[in-house]
């Protein structure tokens, strides 16, 4: 970690403590948010990174304007199962549960994952499973609906090729695979885009850019498996 992320972190250490002597956050927030210190998650900085709008907890990626940009309204139904990949707090996932049958969150880093669990048990959602694991050795039985990696990839120790496969193979007939990239400054590989773009094994429905995160944009695409 760089001085200045340290420095960073510091800081926002001093202020979720004020925030919270002051009534700005819940007593509920505060807990989250010390527990989520605690988890260090190592793509993250102090702040969460996705936002959850029913309790107004903040984050970096605000779920609302996600939802809305990727159109997701015109694929999630209450008949549908969702798999997150590398879905860090699952924050976005229990925002997008409302809207479907079961949503299931894949995430490596176990501290992350207790974060989101904490989270939903506090939401009483019933219907959003999370399951610590590295994705590349994640084998489930059941294939879902809608599978969404967004800005993941690059993480996920899988070439590209064989990472959509995968992907592919746990959608069901006719499923839609939600793909968003990495922001331009961070990816040293945007061939990998490239390859996920030009695969066979897909056809895109729909493609955008998102502006979310001060300016970092990165590109979605809304895929059906062929």
């Amino acid at each position: 970690m760089t001085l200045a992320k340290s420095l960073y972190n510091i800081a926002f250490r001093a202020k979720t403590f004020l925030d919270h002597k002051q009534g700005r956050i819940s007593d509920f927030e505060y807990r989250l948010r010390k527990k989520y210190l605690r988890a260090k998650h190592p793509h993250s900085v102090a702040e969460f990174y996705q936002s959850y709008p029913p309790l107004h907890i903040d984050g970096l990626r605000p779920t609302h304007t996600r939802y809305t940009v990727y159109g997701l309204s015109n694929y999630l139904t209450k008949k549908k199962t969702v798999l997150d990949v590398g879905g860090n707090t699952g924050f976005f996932s229990s925002y997008l549960s409302r809207f479907v049958k079961h949503i299931t969150v894949v995430e490596q880093h176990r501290g992350t994952i207790h974060v989101g669990a904490m989270l939903a048990r506090h939401e009483k959602i019933k219907n959003i499973s999370f399951i610590n694991a590295d994705f590349s050795e994640f084998t489930p039985t059941q294939h879902y609906d809608i599978i969404m990696s967004l800005s993941v990839h690059a993480h996920i120790p899988m070439r590209t090729a064989t990472y959509i496969k995968k992907l592919h193979g746990l959608l069901k007939p006719g499923g839609i695979l939600v793909f968003e990239s990495h922001i331009k400054e961070w990816d040293r590989h945007p061939k990998r885009m490239h390859t996920v773009e030009k695969s066979k094994l897909f056809t895109i429905l729909e493609s955008g850019f998102i502006d979310d995160n001060n300016g970092r944009m990165r590109k979605f695409l809304i895929m059906k498996k062929n």
